[in-house]
Order: C-alpha cells, then sequence, then structure tokens
C-alpha cells in the first residue's frame, strides 16, 4: 500500500476551491481566507430551464460549497464559520439550515454513509494533515478511514465501497473495501468530480491525461472503464440528472449533454440574469425537481 505525502495547506486550499445540532446562523468571525461562493437553489423542469432561485447558503462574504442531495428534501454542505468550515444539513421544505459538526478541522464534501446515521467528510487541519472521516450523527463521535491514504474528494458506491480522489503526482482514482481492507488503483489523473450515474451500477469520473479532458463511467464490481463524452474545455463539475443527462457549467452559461443522443454539448434555455456568479459544483436531487449550483466569482 502506497502512503502519500501530505500537500502543504495552502495548496489544498487553493485545491479545494477551485455534536452540534443548532440552526444555522451567519458567522461573527473574520472570513477564513477561503474563496466566497454562495449555494442557490433552483426548480429544475425536463427541459432544463430554472425557476423560483433561492440562496440556501446565506453566508455572504464567506465559502459555501459542495452541495449534496441527501433525498428530495434534505442537502447537505460545506460552509464557512469561526474561520473553518463545517458541515450543514438544510431543508427544503422548511428552508431551515442546522449545522450538523463543529470539529477543529475544516470539513468539505458532506455525504451520507450508506446504511448507517453517519455523515461523511474530508477534514483538513491548520497544519496541512488531511483525511477521511465518519461522524456518526446520534453520538457526535467519529472515526477515521482510508487509513495511509490522502483523500480529496469521494463518492460512496455501496456501504462497504469508496472510490475516491487521491493526492498525489498525479492524482488517482482509488477504489477502496471497507470490510477486506483491500485497495485498488483504478486510473489517473484525474479530475474532483466523481459521481454516481443514476439508475446503474456506474461511477463517473474526469479523466485528465489529454488536454481533451473526458468523462468516463467505472464499473466497480469488475474495475471496468469506458468513455462517456469529452467535458466542456477545462471545466471539470458536473452533475447528473436522472434521465441520464449530464450537466455542466462554463462561466455563467448552463450545458446539458445526453450520452447516446447528443453528440455535443448543448447551451440550456436558462435566464442567465438569475445567476449571481460563475457556476461551479452542482447537484441534482434524485428526482430531479430541483438544481443545486455553487457560485463563485459574486459582485
Amino acid at each position: 500500500m502506497m502512503i502519500r505525502k501530505c500537500t502543504p495547506l495552502a495548496v489544498l486550499l487553493m485545491f479545494f476551491l477551485i455534536g452540534c445540532s443548532q440552526e444555522a446562523a451567519q458567522p461573527e468571525t473574520e472570513p477564513s481566507g477561503l474563496p466566497s461562493s454562495e449555494i442557490w437553489l433552483f426548480d429544475l423542469d425536463d427541459g432544463f430551464s430554472l425557476s423560483n432561485p433561492v440562496n440556501i447558503s446565506e453566508n455572504p462574504g464567506r465559502y459555501s460549497n459542495q452541495p449534496y442531495f441527501v433525498d428530495n428534501d434534505t442537502i447537505y454542505f460545506t460552509s464557512e464559520r469561526n474561520g473553518k468550515t463545517d458541515l450543514v444539513e438544510y431543508t427544503v421544505s422548511e428552508n431551515k439550515r442546522v449545522w450538523l459538526t463543529d470539529h477543529p478541522a475544516s470539513e468539505f464534501s458532506p455525504q451520507p454513509v450508506p446504511g448507517r446515521n453517519a455523515v461523511s467528510a474530508v477534514r483538513l487541519y491548520d497544519d496541512g494533515t488531511q483525511y477521511m472521516a465518519i461522524t456518526y450523527l446520534d453520538t457526535g463521535e467519529s472515526e477515521k478511514i482510508l487509513d495511509g491514504f490522502v483523500p480529496g474528494y469521494f463518492i460512496w458506491y455501496d456501504p462497504q465501497t469508496v472510490a475516491a480522489f487521491i493526492l498525489g503526482e498525479p492524482h488517482r482514482l482509488m477504489g477502496f473495501n471497507l470490510e477486506d481492507g483491500s485497495v485498488e488503483d483504478v486510473d489517473g489523473p484525474i479530475g474532483r468530480s466523481l459521481h454516481r450515474i443514476p439508475r446503474t451500477d456506474f461511477i463517473s469520473y474526469i479523466h485528465k491525461a489529454d488536454d481533451e479532458w473526458t468523462i468516463r463511467a467505472l464499473f466497480v464490481d469488475i474495475l471496468e472503464t469506458r468513455d462517456i463524452a469529452p467535458t466542456l474545455p477545462g471545466r471539470e463539475d458536473l452533475a447528473w440528472a436522472p434521465n441520464g443527462s449530464l450537466l455542466m457549467g462554463d462561466g455563467k452559461s448552463l450545458y446539458t449533454f445526453t450520452p447516446g443522443e447528443d453528440y455535443k454539448w448543448q447551451r440550456a434555455p436558462v435566464d442567465e440574469s438569475m445567476f449571481p456568479g460563475d457556476i461551479s459544483r452542482m447537484a441534482v436531487s434524485p428526482d430531479g425537481s430541483r438544481l443545486a449550483i455553487t457560485f463563485t466569482g459574486i459582485e
């Protein structure tokens, strides 16, 4: 098993750039230095038009990012307070935010742990220490996983299998079986966007070996990969709609691509005046009715 050296804190912060259950309020301390970003929620229709924008992070001048739909009414994301980032749960029907964690480290990329009442995230300490952790929501206790590796991003495949972006030269896609401890080195170099492809047994990731970045699918059980489509030039943040269509952003423009139907990315019919900044991370609700977007470069 190869152990990766930890990257300096300043580099890691720029990379993330690209037992508390209290209602979330705007932090009162000075910002941490992370780039400011906000998360907005939109209604999404079958033609990929958007309506009813709502700012769900409401943390101006600070960092909020990495939205993840737990279900159609619940979104996890990371948000800044007290000079670091903690995990937030947002309930759509109540327009309510609750802090899930209050840890000495900054936490990023929250996702529920399959089969457990727990949330998983990447932790980053001031000294540059970085690892993946599971926090149990009923007790507040946590445990470190993927020991010996430095994950930047991850996606759960099933309750005992995680695919992770592992920092290194180059960054690698690796699979971890938490039950038997096995590790598979799958591909690299890769980008930060890892997703379950709806209604399939595949995980998608972005292969970055060439000038033209490619969205690939990984069939985890047999470690077989296949190309899906090129990304938009120089872009690596995407989301999957439940009908199998892809979404990507370029500046304030939203694009869609349906594998097997489209031969190039299509610009979505969106009123871009609704967007306060440039499109970054995105997530689509399981029923396809809502789209969460992180905006950067907000004026």
